[in-house]
């Protein structure tokens, strides 16, 4: 799998990665259906974590001509993602912190994928490499 987006790096101390993380949502939100959008949290270190939003698979779309003034220090992206291996979550966005709690249980992740919907449903897709 492929993604490509915007990609900004979070602060995920205090847990204020959420917040902003859900306003970075919001602004892409606004330029294309939120159906379409997937966010992908990868590089989690230093206790910051990588996040793009943009789409899986398809080719981008151009993206705002106000993402570099809003965001300065955004830039288009593409990742590479793992093509299997990942658990699926379904859960509803007010859901979200427990969904995560069950999810890292099991370990630290190395990629998640993050889909929602306008109702306010969510599809979290996570791997975790193989431990050697």
């Amino acid at each position: 799998m492929t993604a490509n987006g915007v990609l900004l790096r979070f602060s995920c101390q205090n847990g204020e990665q959420y917040d902003n993380i859900g306003a970075f949502w919001d602004y892409m939100a606004g330029f294309y259906p939120i159906e379409t959008l997937s966010g992908i949290g990868f590089g989690w270190k230093d206790d910051s974590l990588s996040y793009l939003i943009g789409w899986v698979d398809q080719e981008p779309l151009s993206l705002p001509e106000t993402l570099q003034a809003d965001y300065p220090q955004a830039q288009a992206a593409r990742i590479d993602l793992p093509d299997s291996g990942w658990l699926t979550y379904d859960c509803r966005t007010d859901g979200l912190d427990e969904a995560y709690d069950q999810i890292y249980r099991d370990g630290p992740l190395d990629y998640e994928i993050e889909r929602f919907d306008g109702s306010g449903n969510c599809r979290l897709l996570v791997f975790r490499a193989p431990k050697k």
